[in-house]
């Protein structure tokens, strides 16, 4: 189960934790035993890299807990997004104009 408490918002030129749009944005979602595979191989992956940026002699900058970040803990910017997303897309033989925000759609159609 993932808990959505928050969304990302562009304040003083960058992105922060804001609130959602509505209040009825805010809720728990079931996760499939997949995504939640996922995301442990993700978080094993931060805690790495977390101990690597301290070896490193650099601080983490993750200060809001994200799930997904570069590093050393930065947010993964916009145009990285999309750059690693059409890097995806070509690698699965997908169409070019497949948006993000496209998944979405298809991942509740497909629930």
């Amino acid at each position: 189960m993932v808990k959505i408490e928050h969304s990302m918002i562009w304040k003083d030129g960058r992105r922060e934790p804001g609130p959602t749009k509505t209040r009825r944005s805010m809720r728990a979602i079931d996760l499939s035993a997949r995504a939640v595979a996922a995301l442990r191989i993700e978080r094993k992956r931060q805690i790495a890299a977390q101990a690597r940026a301290g070896a490193e002699g650099f601080k983490w900058c993750d200060s809001h807990g994200l799930v997904f970040t570069s590093f050393p803990g930065f947010r993964v910017s916009d145009s990285a997004l999309r750059k690693d997303f059409k890097r995806v897309l070509r690698a699965a033989g997908l169409a070019r104009a497949l948006r993000p925000h496209d998944l979405r759609h298809t991942a509740a159609t497909m629930l």
